[in-house]
């Protein structure tokens, strides 16, 4: 019988946990993982089973990026990538084009050479705006929400037509914090925060379609599909 190796990570304030299952089977297998940063870790993606970056908030909402090249068993800093700004979310298309994003005074940033050097593309001149959350819809449109606290709490979704090149906002029917961006199809995609919103049309509209999630606990973090 062939023998499958997965492995997994986990991800905290500067701790990482390893999982690995064999024949597609998981088992409770977790080592913690030096970090090197005692950091929380917002976000992660991993271009090959050892390859990976991961965004980190720091004191005084610092930002940084780490990266590995054995699989999650070491991490090390991105020179290149050290940001006074927090950041909360990665989002790649493939192995070179990827963003970053976070706020406060709201960014986007671009690397188009799997997350080395990062160029900024956008940036809201209000420190009341955060960006939480970033995804793809195809090679040309990605998506970009978060939230708005200038006078009322309302929705904030950026668009890009141009492999995120140049950012756009698009009308948000939802006066809240949205927290998570999941795309189920090249056109399909929704957003979550305290309501559920849906775009059918590359993100160029949305609509809400469930209220009131979570309302007594803030509202929903992430969003999963399968």
């Amino acid at each position: 019988m062939n023998e499958q190796k997965i492995s997994g990570l986990c991800v905290g304030f500067g701790l990482l946990a390893l999982s690995i299952a064999f024949e597609g089977v998981a088992v409770s297998q977790w080592a913690l993982q030096n970090s090197g940063t005692t950091r929380r870790i917002t976000a992660m993606h991993f271009s090959s089973p050892q390859k990976g970056i991961a965004s980190t908030l720091g004191g005084g909402g610092l930002g940084r990026v780490m990266y590995t090249t054995d699989g999650g068993v070491s991490w090390s800093v991105n020179p290149n990538a050290q940001w006074l700004e927090a950041t909360y979310d990665i989002s790649f298309l493939n192995d070179s084009l990827g963003v970053i994003v976070g706020g406060a005074y709201a960014f986007i940033k671009r690397t188009t050479d799997g997350g080395n050097i990062w160029t900024e593309v956008y940036r809201d001149g209000s420190s009341l705006i955060s960006l939480n959350a970033a995804t793809w819809l195809n090679s040309a449109v990605a998506i970009v929400a978060g939230y708005d606290y200038t006078t009322t709490i309302k929705g904030v979704i950026l668009r890009s037509t141009d492999a995120g090149a140049t950012w756009a906002k698009v009308n948000s029917p939802y006066d809240g914090d949205l927290s998570d961006i999941v795309a189920v199809s090249d056109k399909l995609a929704f957003i979550v925060g305290r309501e559920l919103i849906k775009s059918t049309d590359l993100g160029a509209s949305w609509n809400i379609v469930s209220s009131n999630i979570y309302a007594n606990y803030g509202g929903a973090r992430k969003l999963f599909f399968y």
